[in-house]
């Protein structure tokens, strides 16, 4: 039994969003940058976001060039190209929604170090992505650093290359600068509100929550990534395990800053505030970080560590301080979905690792369908 006025004004919206991430979010803000007297809910089944949301590493990047060039093999280059762009869009418009300052971005640069190739043997292909990327960029983006290496202090790489437009962020600092800047905006946020299932009725849409309750939106956005396949079983979503640990402060200055990436960015590493942040190696055991669940395992923290040992930090003792998984969502193509499902019903998922990049991108696209 509800009473008037929880209908009137607590239950009734005029778009239901599911999923308090950063996607949630940014659709929830860019609606209500549009149109500031829309009445929106957004809704999260934890007490914080799960999936990757609040569980990333924090990279502000668009893709490596070993990456790059994996992926337009498999796409062909003007879906490649488009995928960067869309990208690079999104940390733009990430930066300018909520300021460099508030989500600590630093532009220290990103570099790939190549353990089987060499830089003179990536020579033409590095060009070659140069001048695909210079109409977006303006300027080149990839360049040999290999004589960094010694100084950085890494072993048992070939060489190195530079990325200038990369960044980092503090991801705790981002997630609740997009929260605090969604409320301000008038977005309600109700957390520990899970979404058990909805309706879409000719005149609205009933979402059904826990304890039968209940809330009615003229329109509702599903933003939950690797857990949409929960409302559209047929949806093509891999759901992918990322671990990720970081060390204690180190004893002495590191010799490096910047996000870095080995193997066609399947790890990735980088400098925070004296500690290293290294993540990854779903590549050795795909099969089992095909999973939703929030765990760590042996093979992957052990491949991990002896990355930290032997390449990252070869002379100098460490102590990790955490580690934590998150959930991301993969397709074959790379490809996001941004859908209308329903006429009233729209899906924002599937991201492939890039939340960071891709979020606010997606969600003007959202906003641009609804208004």
């Amino acid at each position: 039994m509800r009473s008037f006025w929880e209908k009137n004004s607590l239950l009734t919206y005029d778009i239901a969003i599911i999923g308090a991430g950063i996607v949630g979010l940014s659709v929830a803000s860019a609606i209500l940058e549009r149109q500031p007297k829309t009445r929106v809910i957004v809704l999260e089944r934890g007490l914080l976001p799960t999936g990757a949301s609040t569980r990333n590493a924090g990279f502000a990047c668009f893709g490596s060039l070993t990456e790059l060039l994996a992926d337009e093999a498999k796409m062909g280059q003007a879906r490649c190209l488009a995928l960067v762009e869309k990208r690079w869009r999104g940390l733009l418009g990430l930066t300018k929604r909520l300021g460099k300052k508030a989500i600590d971005f630093q532009q220290n640069g990103g570099y790939e170090l190549l353990l089987t190739q060499t830089p003179q043997t990536l020579q033409d292909k590095m060009l070659y992505f140069n001048d695909l990327l210079r109409p977006i960029f303006k300027k080149a983006v990839y360049a040999d650093s290999s004589h960094r290496l010694q100084a950085f202090g890494f072993q048992g790489s070939k060489g190195m290359l530079f990325n200038r437009f990369e960044g980092q962020i503090d991801t705790g600092k981002m997630m609740n600068a997009l929260w605090l800047h969604a409320q301000k905006l008038g977005a309600r946020i109700l957390t520990g509100a899970e979404v058990q299932h909805f309706q879409d009725f000719e005149q609205s849409i009933e979402l059904h929550l826990q304890k039968d309750f209940r809330i009615k939106a003229s329109k509702l956005v599903v933003c939950t990534n690797a857990f949409a396949s929960q409302f559209f079983p047929n949806l093509e979503i891999t759901a992918g395990r990322g671990q990720v640990l970081m060390t204690k402060p180190l004893p002495t200055p590191l010799p490096f800053k910047g996000t870095f990436h080995l193997d066609e960015g399947y790890y990735y590493f980088r400098d925070y505030y004296n500690r290293v942040l290294l993540g990854g190696g779903r590549n050795i055991d795909l099969v089992g970080e095909t999973t939703t669940e929030f765990a760590l395992t042996d093979i992957i923290q052990q491949d991990l560590h002896k990355k930290l040992k032997e390449i990252i930090l070869p002379n100098q003792p460490f102590e990790i301080d955490t580690a934590w998984a998150g959930i991301m969502a993969f397709s074959a193509d790379k490809q996001p979905i941004v859908q209308q499902i329903q006429p009233d019903i729209w899906l924002v998922a599937r991201l492939n690792g890039m939340g960071v990049a891709l979020a606010s991108q997606l969600a003007e696209e959202v906003a641009n369908d609804l208004y």
